[in-house]
């Protein structure tokens, strides 16, 4: 592919100080090639030293002054794209082989309702590189709500990061919020579903790697922070789906735990008893019977 040729699908890879990490991440983009024409671009949030990319006619280097955060670099990123298709990659992940390419035939014969996006089943990988989980996605027809309806037995919400979608679609929602800095995904689902269609795809497509460096997820005063944010900005879509709205609630709450943040967890468990007390009461005594080995 020459550099003026218009790709077919635009891998935009957000960065921040992790070079050795990044160069693993551009190869795994690079391999996609059985997805036909592919450019990836790199967005280089502010990092020092600035970031590098091999000299590939493929890859491109979009370089922000300062530090946005990742929405904003997902967002520059998806400005710069020219493919009809886009995805996105942490730095610190990796594509599987052939995913993408599996996502777009996928698409191509999907009957859902038009538009359709993709996510592809995501691989956990621990620190050293064994996979411990795999997470299949469900499939939920437009004018749905992802994380807030029934998953079926086997499939879990926690794929977003896998997103294959038309560039003109998650354009047209105004991309990702670049008020957050943790749960940016949370928040892009949640507008792009009752719009777009979101098609589960069995093969695996994306590599999450856990590991001891430091990440936004990590930072327990943002998520916290960005959560409430969620909450705020979509309450009336929340409140009218009570139960799995009360999961989110402990779901963080049981991070805080353990984080041994004791004191704020039980806030978040208070507040999500408002909404699902059984389930909270359940939560509490199965951790006491824990806590002293009657479970």
């Amino acid at each position: 592919m020459t550099p003026t040729a218009k790709p077919d699908i635009s891998i935009i890879i957000p960065t921040r100080d992790r070079p050795d990490l990044l160069a693993r991440a551009i190869a795994s983009a690079l391999a996609q090639d059985d997805a036909g024409t592919l450019e990836v671009i790199v967005v280089d949030d502010a990092s020092s030293p600035p970031a590098t990319v091999p000299p590939d006619p493929r890859v491109r280097l979009v370089r922000h002054a300062v530090d946005r955060g990742g929405a904003a670099a997902r967002n520059s990123g998806l400005a710069a794209a020219r493919g009809r298709w886009v995805t996105w990659l942490d730095d610190d992940d990796e594509l599987v082989p052939g995913g993408l390419a599996a996502c777009l035939a996928a698409l191509a014969g999907s009957d859902l309702p038009p538009p359709v996006a993709a996510v592809a089943a995501l691989e956990v990988v621990d620190a050293e590189g064994r996979v411990t989980a795999l997470r299949r996605p469900p499939t939920l027809p437009r004018g749905r709500y992802w994380n807030l309806e029934t998953v079926p037995a086997g499939r879990s919400f926690q794929v977003k990061q896998s997103l294959v979608i038309e560039r003109s679609v998650v354009a047209g929602i105004g991309g990702f919020d670049e008020r957050f800095r943790a749960h940016v995904h949370s928040d892009l689902f949640l507008r792009l579903n009752p719009v777009c269609s979101i098609l589960g795809v069995d093969r695996p497509g994306y590599r999450f790697h856990r590991h001891g460096g430091a990440s936004v997820t990590g930072d327990p005063v943002l998520r916290a922070k960005s959560l409430a944010a969620l909450i705020d900005k979509h309450r009336a879509v929340l409140e009218r789906r009570a139960r799995p709205f009360a999961g989110m609630l402990i779901d963080h709450a049981a991070v805080c735990a353990h984080d041994g943040r004791r004191a704020e967890a039980l806030r978040w468990r208070l507040r999500a008893a408002r909404y699902d007390p059984v389930r909270v009461g359940r939560t509490v005594l199965g951790g006491w019977l824990r806590g002293r080995r009657l479970l």
